[in-house]
């Protein structure tokens, strides 16, 4: 069974931003490069300003459920 992470990216340039996502690589991996083009952006323009925050660790099959979680409880966008 493999482990992946939720995470929060805080863009503190443009009002603190959130996004949450998932990874089952590690984060370091995952700040070079993601899937979503807007946040890649950001990232791209803004790297050295945006905080990241891994806020917990579960299985894969539970990555989908607790992301969906997080986006939810902090009503962010993605």
């Amino acid at each position: 069974m493999r482990i992946g992470i939720i995470y929060i990216a805080t863009d503190t340039v443009r009002d603190n931003l959130q996004y949450v996502g998932q990874t089952i690589q590690k984060l370091s991996t995952r700040k070079n490069g993601g899937y979503n083009p807007y946040f890649q952006n950001a990232i791209n323009d803004h790297g050295d300003k945006i905080k990241w925050e891994i806020v917990g660790e579960f299985p894969e099959e539970e990555l989908d459920l607790m992301e969906c979680c997080y986006i939810w409880g902090l009503s962010t966008i993605y």
